[in-house]
C-alpha cells in the first residue's frame, strides 16, 4: 500500500473542493427549482389557499439582504485587518438575524391568526 504524503492529500482537497462545491450549488438550485415549480404547479388548483402576505413579510425581506450586506462588510473588513469594522459589521449582522428572526414570528402570528396555518 502507499501511503500519501500530507502536501498530496492537501492537493487533492485542493482540487476537489471547488467541483464539489459547484456540485453542491446545482443541487441546490435544482431542489428550490423543484420546490418553486411545485407551488406553481399547485397554485392553479382549487385546493390551494389563496391570501395576502402580511406586510411584515417584505421588512423582513429588507432586513435579510441588509444583513448580508453588513456580513460582506465585516468579511471585507477582515481581509483589511480592520478590527473596528468587524465588529461593527459583525454586531449590524448579528442585531440584522435577531430582527429578522422577530419578523418572521410576527408574520406567521398574523397568518395564525387568519387561520392560516
Amino acid at each position: 500500500m502507499t501511503k500519501i504524503s500530507a502536501e498530496e492529500q492537501q492537493d487533492i482537497r485542493n482540487r476537489s473542493s471547488k467541483p464539489m462545491l459547484y456540485l453542491a450549488i446545482v443541487a441546490m438550485c435544482m431542489f428550490f427549482g423543484g420546490l418553486t415549480s411545485a407551488y406553481v404547479v399547485s397554485s392553479g388548483g382549487p385546493q390551494c389557499l389563496h391570501f395576502d402576505l402580511p406586510q411584515i413579510f417584505y421588512v423582513s425581506t429588507v432586513v435579510i439582504l441588509l444583513s448580508s450586506m453588513t456580513m460582506w462588510l465585516a468579511y471585507n473588513a477582515a481581509k483589511n485587518n480592520n478590527f473596528a469594522l468587524i465588529k461593527l459589521g459583525t454586531l449590524m449582522t448579528l442585531l440584522l438575524g435577531l430582527g429578522f428572526i422577530v419578523c418572521q414570528y410576527l408574520s406567521w402570528k398574523t397568518l395564525n391568526s387568519k387561520g392560516i396555518f
